[in-house]
């Protein structure tokens, strides 16, 4: 075949090839630009690997919201994983990484019913904080989705310490927020609810 006949045919193979990725992007635009940060990230780590993890999270929370909660529990752990390992230069964001894994394993529980995905859910949420400085801007939220769980957990149990250590982490998370915090009214929500339950239990 002559020069000219390969260029052809591998203009026609690379066509091919940019009409099926468009068409993949066109379906699934958030596993379309997951594969393409992998295929980054194996190049180049160190310039890759934050929008990798940031991918993996984004996409984690679509999957639940799509009530697929296996796949988004698989890329929420990967998220971690990365995560962990650039905290070294990024700490900023490890702690809302391991409090996305938490809300992961929570939505679990809340298909299955097993105790474990609580018991997990909470120990990420527990490293979330202790992880995240006073300042950090996720830092009223982590405290309420660890409250939320713990109310969740006991729910389930009966645990009065559960219970007692919901309100604590959600008063902390009330005087975290400042007033026009987005989740300031869920918080809240949340305190009167235990409040509530902690006055049928008195």
């Amino acid at each position: 075949m002559s020069n000219l006949g390969r260029g052809e045919e591998a203009l026609v193979s690379a066509t091919e090839a940019v009409d099926i990725y468009r068409r993949l992007a066109q379906v699934n635009p958030a596993g379309f630009e997951l594969h393409l940060y992998r295929r980054s990230a194996e190049v180049a780590p160190d310039v890759y690997l934050p929008d990798l993890t940031a991918s993996l999270e984004t996409l984690a929370g679509r999957l639940v919201d799509l009530a697929q909660d296996e796949k988004a529990l698989s890329l929420a752990e990967e998220a971690v994983h990365l995560g962990r390992r650039l905290a070294h230069n990024s700490p900023i964001f490890l702690p809302s990484l391991l409090s996305n894994l938490g809300a992961v394993l929570q939505a679990r529980y809340r298909s299955t019913g097993s105790l474990s995905d609580l018991d997990r859910a909470a120990s990420f949420l527990q490293e979330a904080i202790s992880t995240a400085p006073p300042d950090h801007p996720n830092r009223a939220a982590i405290l309420s989705n660890l409250g939320a769980v713990l109310q969740a957990r006991y729910r389930s149990t009966g645990s009065l310490s559960d219970l007692d250590r919901a309100a604590s982490f959600l008063q902390e998370a009330i005087s975290t927020a400042p007033p026009d915090h987005p989740n300031r009214a869920v918080i809240q929500s949340n305190l009167a609810m235990l409040v509530l339950l902690r006055t049928q239990r008195s």
